[in-house]
């Protein structure tokens, strides 16, 4: 039930509801129940942090926590329309709009930052031993890339912004991936037209590549030695990104090279480059499987959409961290079957 209905498990569901069972107990939406005694904005910034207890605060939704947490999970994975599930749950459209703006806003600001952090200096030699594990491309420390979340846009003055060469309306999602398909790094809420070079070009992930702030160099640098005719050469290599065309060659990123010629330095390198950075588009694939509200709800504010993603983003690290699966648990029985019925025939 919890797979087909929420595409996580029962135990990461249960998981996800410890981390936010408090902050799911308050109605932090205090301006749609004036009739209730109200919330202060410092009190609802200190339930946020985990300043207070439960006993401390004056207002308590009449919904069970646990059941507006699966109704907002049921939203992100199933991609509905409200009213088609608010008959489902058992309440009224307008109650199922309130408690999804309230859930969201309690999972972006307790799991956002806990889940999507890059790896620290002290995780960074795993990172880089994971990802020469799946191919054999030594330094690479995180893959990069991006992709189109679909909207719906009202025809206006910016609606042609959001218009992509895919030939429908959407915001762009850039991402930074690891080894293990997790997002280290999020950019979400740029139009479609702008495309992954330019999000990047304008993003806050670049001004701290350029600094140094992400990839350190100093205790990571490796040498490297090869043979270039009759010479062997030999060059240092700090911890790089890899990417696709769409973004500028830098030190810190490395593309692969086009039409390189077979049996050749450059054809291999093009290989375990192509290889390796498959893994983001991977990661994109999970998330868009797992939350379907990410490809069919298309949503019509982009602000709206954005909080959505980066709560899917980071629902998705929690679920790749716990192993938990997504797809119907028919499909792998069926799958097992055929396996033995194969095994009987051979």
């Amino acid at each position: 039930m919890y797979i087909a209905n929420f595409r996580v498990d029962e135990t990461t569901f249960e998981r996800i509801f410890l981390e936010v069972e408090v902050c799911l107990a308050i109605v932090l939406d205090w301006d749609w129940m004036p009739c209730m005694p109200a919330m202060t904005a410092s009190e609802c910034t200190a339930c946020l942090q985990g300043d207070i207890t439960l006993n401390a605060l004056r207002r308590v939704d009449a919904t069970p926590a646990k059941k507006r947490l699966a109704i907002t999970l049921y939203f992100l994975s199933q991609g509905d329309h409200y009213l088609s599930f608010a008959n489902q749950f058992g309440i009224h459209k307008s109650s199922v709009y309130k408690h999804l703006h309230a859930v969201i806003s309690v999972l972006e600001q307790k799991l956002y930052s806990r889940c999507i952090r890059f790896p620290a200096e002290t995780q960074m030699l795993q990172v880089i031993a994971d990802f020469e594990n799946l191919i054999g491309l030594p330094q690479c420390a995180v893959a990069i890339d991006g992709c189109f979340i679909p909207m719906e846009v009202s025809t206006g003055v910016y609606s042609d912004k959001y218009w992509c060469y895919k030939k429908f309306y959407a915001i762009i999602l850039l991402a930074l991936v690891d080894a293990r398909g997790t997002f280290t790094s999020v950019t979400v809420g740029q139009p479609g037209s702008v495309g992954d070079g330019a999000t990047f070009n304008r993003s806050k992930l670049k001004r701290k590549l350029e600094r140094g702030e992400l990839l350190p160099r100093h205790g990571f640098t490796r040498r490297f030695r090869y043979q270039a005719g009759r010479r062997r050469v030999r060059v240092s290599v700090r911890p790089f990104i890899v990417a696709d065309a769409a973004f500028a060659l830098a030190p810190y990123m490395m593309k692969s090279f086009d039409d390189a010629p077979r049996y050749t330095l450059e054809n291999s390198y093009t290989y375990c480059h192509i290889r390796t950075r498959r893994v983001v588009e991977n990661a994109f694939g999970r998330l868009k499987g797992r939350f379907r509200v990410l490809k069919q709800a298309k949503l019509n504010n982009p602000m709206w959409l954005m909080r959505i993603t980066k709560v899917c983003c980071a629902l998705h690290n929690m679920c790749e961290r716990y192993n938990s699966p997504y797809e119907d648990t028919l499909a792998g029985h069926l799958l097992l079957a055929c396996t033995m019925s194969l095994e009987q025939t051979l």
